[in-house]
């Protein structure tokens, strides 16, 4: 049987997606005979070579800024990334970095070590010797009796915002200086299979070596400040990891959004049936120009989509119904449809129309654009991002219905072929409103 590892990065209060990769583990019934982890991925890690999932879940769902870093947030309302890095800073300069003494009480009530050592999981975390910047790695068998929560600390001291931890006269900080993603290190303890659940945070990443084949899950979405600790915020991230890794084991399908399986196919074929019609009148009307802009939009909705495919070994088709579900996940984000669902595609699609409906109904200011007079390319392109994305669809889209009625001409879509993303979810919006509402 091949070895299997789940590799987790380092990003602070990020690492709650984690959680929701370990739940989706959990329900696929993937079993892993190593974990390796930085940072905060060392200490989801240890819980899950403890097995704790359900204490790791409640932890993560009630976690308080007060658990990580006591009262030093106290009383400073609802902060923004810039504000968190300044007091941070400020922290840094003052004392070297924030106190660990709340993070030690916190990391000492979750680990379990007795029965991390008997667990038949094998572990590693990495951390870094300071001053010199030395790496350390540190198997299970290598970690002294009565020193894991010293360890998961050391890897976990994201100086300078956090203060060195010192064990027996030496100082470390945090592993993300070295490996924030330890699968080299998997890799090197004999795994064969990985999952590498990254949290795109701050620190060095290392270039993968071949020898195991690996599934990268991340987010495609925000998962906030890796400073910000707060119980809200960890159960979307818990969610988002949990939707990304089922995808990632083709349980569910999509990129940005998830869709169920079931009943795709049919709603495809329409949308297939009516994008086909869409070219063909295009086509009819400007056969070079549309080939032309066909051709450039595809291109980088193909790089979009191998740089977002979850399997960094295995390359997937770029199908007609990967580009079509493309297209419906760009207006989908544009009109900041909630991601932490699963839909029926069908579902998803009305979703889309009504939610464009509703925008239609309020009024943003377009003359110079309907004047059928376009300024030159310059000011076009600066008056187009003062709209809002959501108001730009939809004024592409108006032009397109214009376009395809036997006014306007092509030409127009090219002047804002910059704005390829937007102009890839109008023909999508139209194409949705030329299906029957029964088949959605």
């Amino acid at each position: 049987m091949k070895k299997t590892a789940v590799v987790l990065a380092g990003g602070g209060s990020r690492g709650a997606y984690q959680i929701g990769v370990w739940k989706a583990l959990r329900e696929l019934g993937i079993k892993y005979q190593l974990v390796t982890g930085t940072s905060v991925g060392a200490l989801n890690g240890a819980m899950m070579v403890q097995g704790d999932y359900d204490i790791a879940l409640k932890t993560w769902e009630s976690l308080s800024s007060e658990d990580v870093v006591g009262d030093m947030l106290q009383d400073k309302g609802n902060l923004s990334d810039r504000q968190l890095t300044r007091i941070f800073a400020r922290e840094a300069l003052a004392k070297g970095g924030a106190d660990i003494s709340a993070l030690e009480k916190f990391v000492y009530s979750l680990i379990d070590e007795p029965r991390f050592r008997q667990s038949e999981v094998d572990f590693a975390l990495v951390t870094v010797e300071y001053p010199m910047l030395k790496p350390v790695e540190l198997v299970k068998k290598d970690i002294p009796e009565g020193m894991l929560g010293e360890y998961l600390l050391a890897s976990a001291a994201c100086f300078p915002a956090f203060q060195v931890k010192e064990i027996e006269g030496h100082k470390y900080i945090d592993g993300g200086y070295h490996d924030n993603m330890p699968v080299n290190l998997a890799i090197k303890m004999g795994a064969q299979q990985i999952i590498a659940v990254d949290l795109e945070s701050v620190g060095v990443s290392r270039r993968i070596k071949k020898g195991a084949q690996v599934t990268l899950i991340h987010s495609l979405w925000p998962l906030g400040s890796f400073l910000k600790f707060e119980g809200e915020l960890a159960v979307r991230n818990i969610q988002l990891g949990y939707l990304d890794a089922m995808k990632a084991f083709g349980k569910y399908n999509g990129q940005l959004y998830t869709f169920y399986q079931e009943g795709m196919s049919e709603v495809l074929v329409d949308l297939r049936n009516q994008a086909e019609q869409f070219l063909q009148q295009t086509k009819r009307r400007e056969p070079k120009l549309t080939a032309t802009l066909q051709s450039v939009v595809l291109r980088r909705m193909m790089r979009e989509f191998r740089k977002h495919s979850p399997r960094l070994q295995e390359k997937q088709a770029f199908t007609d119904d990967c580009q079509l579900m493309m297209a419906a996940e760009y207006l989908g984000r544009i009109l900041e449809i909630e991601p932490t669902k699963a839909y029926s595609f069908g579902e998803f699609l009305r979703l889309l129309k009504q939610t464009a409906q509703t925008c239609r109904e309020q009024p943003v200011e377009t003359s110079w654009f309907e004047s059928g007079k376009l300024p030159d390319l310059e000011t076009l392109g600066e008056e187009l991002k003062k709209l809002d994305k959501v108001f730009l669809v939809l004024l592409i889209h108006k032009r397109l219905v214009r376009f395809l009625e036997g006014g306007g001409n092509i030409g127009e879509f090219l002047a804002i072929s910059t704005f390829w993303k937007e102009l890839v979810a109008a023909v999508l919006l139209y194409l949705t409103e030329q299906m029957e509402i029964e088949s959605l």
